[in-house]
């Protein structure tokens, strides 16, 4: 790979400077690069030609974009080169060797001299999906039981305070309904909310009803007598 500049002085042109780096070397480099022991990498000039691709022999002058055809089976790499690095909040994908790949990028640039190369990283889609799928299990499992456990006590809770009430009195009415009602006996009030005073009104109901009755008794043995 040959990497050149123009060479100026006081404004005057006086020649071209170049150098040559063993593409070997470079390969070396890339080949190194993984994340978690595990991707691929690639290194690509300005124009999209492939310098470097990890772990693949492509032929020379070969452009990321003529990965996408049938020939090679992949897919992405052409918005690769059309959306600029960092465009978008989300990593891009594409696919290769049959599987699908998170790729991160970053420019490798310089004036002088003068280069304009992008490096991309090829990382197992599921290594990143992977714990966040675990994550996202496990957040809603413990959602699903603070849930439960609300429900719950909210059950319970309304069987305390409502339910039970509510039914011991319609049990109270029911016997007294049916003539087998002990008019000596109260509700036990627990609260001061509606249910108790409907509570407190039922013991007032019974406690007239016993008056009455325990007058009428008493002047039905005046009378007797």
């Amino acid at each position: 790979v040959t990497i050149q500049s123009t060479i100026y002085s006081d404004g005057d042109l006086v020649g071209v400077g170049g150098i040559d780096i063993l593409l070997n070397t470079i390969r070396d480099v890339v080949n190194d690069m993984r994340f978690q022991k595990t991707g691929s990498a690639f290194l690509v000039d300005e124009s999209g030609k492939v310098i470097v691709f990890s772990d693949t022999e492509l032929p020379q002058g070969l452009t990321l974009d003529q990965l996408d055809t049938s020939e090679y089976g992949g897919r992405g790499f052409t918005s690769l080169l059309e959306n600029g690095i960092g465009d978008t909040n989300d990593l891009p994908t594409v696919d290769w060797s049959g599987r699908e790949w998170l790729v991160l990028q970053a420019p490798i640039e310089a004036d002088s001299p003068f280069v304009r190369w992008r490096l991309g990283l090829l990382i197992p889609e599921n290594l990143i999906d992977g714990p966040v799928r675990t994550s996202t299990f496990w957040a809603s499992l413990v959602i699903i039981f603070i849930i439960l456990a609300v429900c719950a006590i909210t059950l319970g809770t309304t069987q305390a305070i409502v339910t039970r009430p509510i039914q011991e009195l319609a049990d109270r009415f029911d016997d007294i309904a049916k003539g087998k009602g002990d008019l000596t006996k109260r509700l036990t009030v627990h609260s001061d909310d509606e249910i108790g005073q409907l509570g407190q009104s039922f013991n007032t109901f019974v406690e007239a009803i016993q008056q009455d009755i325990s007058s009428i008794g008493s002047e039905a043995t005046s009378l007797g007598g």
